[in-house]
């Protein structure tokens, strides 16, 4: 994963904790981070 794709996930993600989507929230923000971390 690219550092531009990376940055559109978590945007992406921070949009949906914004329009009050708490499933998504801080897991998906971390679990977004640490795959992009291992890839």
């Amino acid at each position: 994963m690219s550092e531009k794709e990376l940055i559109a996930e978590i945007k992406k993600t921070l949009a949906k904790i914004a329009n009050n989507d708490p499933s998504m929230s801080w897991k998906a923000l971390s679990s977004i981070c640490l795959s992009s971390l291992i890839s």
